[in-house]
């Protein structure tokens, strides 16, 4: 039983340990009044945190990716942080929201 138990440990820290890093992708444009999608890769159970610092656990394993409506006026600069299972934490760049003629989100 040890013998066994020591290859499921071995194997569990294996898969930790080889985890592609956390990256977060930042989007070519947010608009305000518009939907957009916010990616990232690697890391082990990713949450994210909303551009004002809330935390949202995601909900799949294998999650990556998270839609959100841009309800902020033009001018307005946005950045996520994403944070996995390991403490692990990749930030996007800062983008600032672009003006679009729907502004009756706002």
């Amino acid at each position: 039983m040890r013998f066994s138990l020591s290859i499921v440990v071995a194997a569990f820290a294996t898969l930790v340990f080889a985890a592609d890093p956390l990256v977060m992708n930042t989007p070519a444009s947010l608009v305000q009044c518009s939907e957009t999608t916010v990616t990232w890769q690697g890391g082990l159970r990713s949450h994210w945190r909303n551009y004002d610092g809330t935390f949202v656990k995601a909900t799949g394993i294998n999650e990556r990716s998270r839609d959100w409506f841009v309800d902020l006026p033009a001018g307005d600069a946005v950045q996520w942080v994403v944070e996995d299972s390991t403490g692990a934490k990749s930030p996007s760049a800062t983008i600032v929201v672009q003006p679009s003629t729907e502004t009756g989100c706002l």
